[in-house]
Parts: structure tokens; sequence; C-alpha cells
């Protein structure tokens, strides 16, 4: 699970969101599982609609990709 983008979404629902910002419900749903990584444009997207930063909402993301740079 992705707490960030979950606790990030508060009180609205997962179509509200995607709407939004112009995704599936799906789709978001996958972020927040941590079933799917977003798109640049998506986790931009994300941030921006959140009033977060891109680190904040995929740090985990960030942290494999360091990884893998090692």
């Amino acid at each position: 699970m992705n707490k960030q983008l979950i606790d990030a979404r508060g009180k609205r629902t997962q179509t509200d969101v995607a709407i939004a910002i112009g995704i599936s419900v799906k789709h978001l749903s996958k972020l927040e599982r941590n079933q799917r990584n977003p798109s640049l444009k998506t986790a931009w997207k994300l941030a921006n609609f959140y009033g977060k930063s891109m680190e904040e909402l995929f740090s985990d993301i960030l942290e494999e990709v360091e990884d893998d740079e090692l």
C-alpha cells in the first residue's frame, strides 16, 4: 500500500480524484496498492492536485531508483 498516496486523498473518493486528474479509477487504485508505478505526468498531476511533492507521495519509488543506480 502507498500510505502517503492514500492519506493525501483523505475523504475524497477515488472516483473524484481520478476524474479530476484524468485517469481511470482502476489505475488510481493500482497506484494506491503499489501494483503500478505512475508515469512522470501522472505523478506530477497527483502531487499538484494534493498539494504535495512527488517525493512525498512516491518516496518508495525514488528509493528503488536510487538503489538501482548504486
